[in-house]
């Protein structure tokens, strides 16, 4: 986590939904992590949150509800049907700040089901491109099969996940604030998502 702003303004960025993968390539204990995160944030009074979830690829469901416990507001559910689906209460201590998600292509599976329920109750700004996967439904529990043919191994999903009510369009979440790519962007390094938040936050 970085603190700007003298600490008014904080930026986190989750890589992983993965606790094995953050465990051995970060280092990091996900709850034990995100507990020290928003103890600093309250402590330290922090107004706005710059979540990046760019390029999350996902990982486990419960690091995603876990999350989501810090920054909703209001008791709410995570997955409407399936076993995995469970009431999120907010942690006592909460961030209630103003909320600014960094989101692209990248951003799928447990990333998608975490920002489609920001969305769904009007929790943060998303900044940058549509999210991958669907905001509405989502499969899961893949077994690997072997075709016969070819030989091949694949993994096929055998459950499908409600995330949330409405019509399927086909999109993830969609940004409040596009930010495609450019081409000057990525030559020199300039991170215009990231600049657009502070943009709007310091505003």
């Amino acid at each position: 986590m970085e603190k700007i702003r003298e600490g008014a303004t904080a930026i986190l960025t989750i890589k992983s939904f993965d606790p094995d993968l953050l465990e051995s390539r970060y280092k990091q204990d996900f709850t034990h992590v995100i507990d020290s995160v928003f103890t600093v944030l309250k402590h330290s009074q922090t107004t706005s949150l710059i979540l990046d979830l760019r390029n999350n690829q996902g990982g486990e469901f419960e690091p995603g509800r876990y999350l989501l416990s810090y920054l909703l507001a209001d008791t709410a559910r995570y997955l409407l049907n399936g076993e995995e689906s469970r009431l999120i209460q907010p942690e006592t201590n909460h961030f209630t700040g103003k909320l600014f998600v960094l989101i692209n292509g990248g951003s799928f599976s447990n990333t998608a089901i975490v920002s489609a329920c920001l969305e769904r109750d009007k929790r943060a700004v998303f900044i940058g491109e549509e999210t991958g996967g669907n905001k509405h439904v989502i499969s899961g529990n893949p077994t690997e099969i072997l075709l016969p043919a070819t030989h091949i191994r694949c993994f096929i999903s055998t459950t499908t996940y409600l995330i949330t009510n409405g019509n399927n369009d086909g999109h993830g979440v969609l940004p409040t604030y596009p930010v495609p790519p450019s081409i000057t962007d990525i030559l020199t390094g300039r991170d215009a998502s990231m600049d657009l938040a502070l943009e709007l936050i310091a505003k």
